[in-house]
């Protein structure tokens, strides 16, 4: 049976949406516009997938919200550490000579000082695929504060951030700009910003029953959230002649919309054939290497397009292509995490 500590929904969130991350960057060419069929099909998987790095945001809220229960504040931040800080701060090592010698994403006069390398590390200038960890670092900080409000009354306040995010951040400023004026940001809910958005919604949807027709609704409102971005894009990316991005953001409307749908019905859906032992055993093997996929795997994408001069807007590439830039990254993480204290980079 499923460790009865472990949900089985979360791991599966886990491994799909780590799955959806590394889609979406062999999918790079839909960055580089063309009126060819190749963009349409890359915009599609661009804007279906678009729900994986908020899906990880809500995994939080839903996971180490209730951090209480278990330990104290300081243990908190001492596994946080553990588990993020230390691998962040490994790999953005790593990234720093990768970034100079290989991709070529750092300047060749950059300066080895203690302002040349700080700002490569936390601005992510290296790897910039680890812009995550800053937004994660700062969720991290807010839910001791937030995991104050004891669970029996938390639905409420966090329902009203929650909606008062959703509305000043997602919706406003994108009806404005549809309108065509500016929308002032100083409304925008100083309680509730950024990536907090996804936290408090994750808790909410782990903690509270949904009818069968609010999930519908919710499906419903998922799928036109990726229809109006799809075809928006399309739209206006045709019309300019370069990437539209009005309809893009993870924050902005329908990329909300649509990581909410595909929360809720992964957590509704009738997994029990996944509960024996062994299909167990494997999804909680692959829900805990999907961190490590996460830092190594643009190390192998690269090395697999420049290595074997893959054109990256092949759609045998883009589908075929995510199998090996997932699995390869895969093996060396159960490898690395087998051995002691190296494990360490990768939790």
């Amino acid at each position: 049976m499923m460790d009865k500590k472990r949900v089985l929904y979360y791991d599966l969130l886990n491994i799909v949406a780590c799955i959806a991350v590394v889609a979406l960057h062999v999918n790079g060419a839909v960055w580089q516009f063309s009126y060819d069929r190749y963009w349409i099909t890359s915009l599609i998987t661009e804007t279906a997938l678009y729900w994986a790095v908020p899906i990880f945001f809500m995994l939080t809220g839903a996971t180490l919200m209730d951090y209480r229960e278990r330990y104290q504040t300081n243990v908190f931040f001492q596994k946080r550490f553990v588990k993020t800080g230390i691998p962040f701060l490994f790999w953005s090592a790593v990234a720093i000579p990768w970034g100079l010698f290989v991709a070529h994403t750092l300047p060749a006069d950059m300066k080895f000082d203690v302002a040349g390398i700080l700002d490569a590390v936390f601005n992510t200038k290296a790897l910039n695929i680890y812009w995550f960890f800053m937004p994660l670092f700062a969720v991290y900080l807010c839910i001791p504060f937030l995991s104050v409000i004891p669970k029996e009354n938390r639905k409420k306040p966090f329902a009203y951030l929650a909606g008062l995010s959703f509305v000043t951040i997602s919706c406003l400023p994108l009806f404005c700009n549809l309108l065509g004026f500016h929308f002032n940001k100083d409304l925008q809910n100083p309680m509730g910003g950024g990536f907090i958005l996804f936290v408090l919604l994750g808790w909410l949807l782990a903690n509270c029953e949904l009818s069968a027709k609010v999930r519908y609704a919710l499906y419903i409102g998922g799928a036109g959230g990726w229809a109006l971005r799809f075809l928006m894009t399309l739209r206006l990316s045709y019309a300019n002649g370069a990437v539209d991005n009005s309809f893009g953001g993870y924050t902005n409307l329908p990329s909300v919309l649509l990581a909410v749908a595909v929360f809720v019905w992964f957590r509704y859906h009738d997994w029990s054939f996944l509960t024996g032992p062994r299909c167990s055993r494997i999804v909680r093997t692959l829900s805990g290497a999907s961190f490590g996929v996460y830092l190594t795997h643009i190390f192998v994408l690269h090395f697999l397009t420049d290595r074997f001069q893959i054109p990256i807007r092949s759609i045998w590439w883009r589908v075929f292509g995510i199998l090996p830039v997932y699995l390869i990254p895969l093996v060396i993480t159960l490898v690395i995490q087998k051995i002691p204290i190296i494990k360490k980079i990768m939790p």
